[in-house]
Order: C-alpha cells, then sequence, then structure tokens
C-alpha cells in the first residue's frame, strides 16, 4: 500500500484516482449498448473503443508517472510490488 508521506504526494494520489476514475468513465461511454448489427458498424465500435483506451492510457499515465517521479527509493519499491505475486 502507498502511503503519501507528503501534502505534495497526497494531492497527486488523489490525481491519480480523479484520473482513473475518469478513464473508467471515458471506457464504459465508448461501448455501446447492443452489439452492432454489421461488420462495418463492429468495426467502428472497435475503432471507438481503442481510441477511448488510448485516450484512458495517456490520461493515467501522465498523472501516475507524476506521482511515481515524487516517490522515495523506498515508496517505489513497494509501489512496484503492487499487483504482484506473493509467495505461495
Amino acid at each position: 500500500m502507498l502511503k503519501p508521506v507528503s501534502a505534495g504526494q497526497e494531492a497527486r494520489l488523489r490525481a491519480l484516482q480523479d484520473a482513473m476514475a475518469g478513464a473508467a468513465s471515458v471506457l464504459a461511454a465508448a461501448c455501446p449498448a447492443e452489439d452492432p448489427a454489421t461488420p462495418p458498424a463492429r468495426l467502428n465500435a472497435v475503432a471507438v473503443r481503442l481510441d477511448a483506451l488510448h485516450t484512458a492510457v495517456t490520461t493515467v499515465r501522465a498523472v501516475l508517472e507524476d506521482l511515481y517521479s515524487d516517490l522515495s527509493d523506498v515508496q517505489k519499491a513497494r509501489f512496484n510490488r503492487i499487483g504482484q505475486p506473493g509467495p505461495a
């Protein structure tokens, strides 16, 4: 777990949380309510989703890099372990 040690880190962590929520909204909005009926419409839906994915990744990446650059080496080591499998 990442524990901010300064007001700047807290603000950057909140910004990351906000960016991730925004990215999730962008991705959700890119999914059609119904499956497109024709091959061209399906291909267009894929293009829309890929564009949304690119937008989401770009948005989150910038904010994540800002937070990561402000972490100490110890915090970075802990952060890098997030999502990694633990010992069996």
